[in-house]
């Protein structure tokens, strides 16, 4: 299973659950996505990926909520429509399984490459997995 995770700040856990509940009810929800709320201080996450969240955030996310990704389809417009739903209306960056890089939704959006990929280019790992 692939993950993202999202990271809010100058937002609370509360905002992000009413958001989660709209956006589980509107029709963009799927089955290929299981969000829920994370402790980004109790996940084994390196102090590289830590400072990188941080120096883009200007601290430690307030708020953070992670997505897996079934491997029932490639995810890619769920993946994309959820991470927009929510960058759209609070302060955060995304994570994805491929790069330590916090995506900004504009990043997202305009399709930047870090190592070579677009986020969430699990396609695209793969491949370039596949022929090295």
């Amino acid at each position: 299973m692939r993950t993202i995770v999202l990271h809010f700040t100058e937002t609370s856990q509360g905002q992000i659950e009413n958001a989660l509940a709209s956006w589980k009810a509107s029709p963009a929800f799927s089955d290929i996505l299981y969000p829920e709320l994370c402790d980004v201080q109790n996940e084994e996450l390196t102090a590289e990926y830590l400072e990188e969240i941080q120096r883009v955030l200007g601290g430690l996310p307030a708020v953070s909520l992670s997505a897996d990704i079934s491997g029932r389809g490639s995810g890619q417009v769920e993946v994309f429509a959820f991470v927009k739903y929510f960058l759209s209306q609070f302060h955060g960056v995304a994570t994805d399984d491929y790069t330590n890089h916090p995506w900004l939704l504009t990043e997202i959006i305009n399709g930047e490459k870090i190592q070579g990929h677009p986020f969430f280019d699990y396609l695209g790992w793969h491949e370039e997995q596949k022929n090295s």
